[in-house]
């Protein structure tokens, strides 16, 4: 069984509540999903008819994920109450939610979740922790639940980067985080801003989410999985850095074996 934990909030931290969208988000949604896309199709951010609603998330994500409110909302874990359940229960508690950063899916994640076991299972049959690496690895999106700290997606779903580090031009919609506070630290904006060359990617603090989250609920609940399915969870967002290489300069050797 699981561990996952009440995170007390965002008000206990200090971030701002949901502003007013500043993008008109229209009536138009995804309704199908579909079952062989081609693989060009996906994580496309301009023709996508979700665009409005992807633009008005990272528009937030990117304001708003500072390394302060990051450091707070860890400071909560130790903390926080227990609330056990099994797995087969987080992933079905998924129905509820539907990620607003995803340009391709405007369904529950419980479709994505048995969507991606599938394609794991078909195409790496022998690996069956990939499979249920697959079907667990949006578990933690639950966070956004009430249940378990009703945090807004802003700090739930979405891509992932550092905090503390130069933003990088790979990371999507970069010109949002001009108006992200740590945007004016030169500390953090210069170099490798707070961080040292091969810390490892283990060792950066990155923007909150699902990932870390779920992580963290392994690693309490005594997961049995391999440090390749935990690694993945860790860090299956971080598209900034394993699909366009950004942030290269901060591996280490655990990650190049990963």
């Amino acid at each position: 069984s699981l561990r996952p934990r009440y995170l007390t909030g965002m008000a206990e931290v200090g971030a701002p509540k949901r502003p007013v969208e500043i993008f008109a988000d229209g009536d138009v949604t995804v309704n199908t999903v579909l079952e062989e896309p081609h693989k060009e199709a996906f994580r496309d951010y301009k023709e996508t008819p979700l665009v409005n609603r992807v633009s008005n998330f990272y528009k937030e994500n990117h304001e708003q994920q500072t390394l302060a409110i990051n450091k707070a909302i860890r400071a909560q874990w130790e903390s926080a109450p227990v609330l056990p359940l099994t797995i087969m229960e987080a992933i079905e508690l998924l129905d509820e939610l539907v990620d607003e950063s995803d340009p391709d899916l405007d369904a529950p994640q419980i479709i994505h979740a048995f969507q991606t076991a599938e394609h794991a299972r078909l195409k790496f049959p022998e690996l069956k922790w990939l499979q249920v690496c697959g079907l667990i690895h949006d578990a933690g999106k639950i966070l956004g639940l009430e249940k378990y700290g009703g945090f807004p997606q802003t700090f739930v779903v979405g891509d992932t980067f550092p905090c503390g580090a130069p933003y990088s031009d790979k990371i999507l919609f970069p010109e949002f985080f001009e108006k992200n506070p740590d945007y004016d630290v030169e500390e953090y904006q210069t170099g490798n801003g707070i961080y040292t060359p091969n810390c490892g990617l283990s060792n950066l603090i990155m923007s909150y989410g699902h990932d870390e989250y779920l992580y963290q609920v392994l690693v309490d609940s005594g997961c049995q999985l391999p440090a390749e399915a935990l690694y993945i969870v860790r860090f299956h967002s971080f598209y900034s850095h394993h699909q366009f290489t950004g942030y290269k300069q901060f591996m280490d050797e655990f990650d190049e074996r990963m």
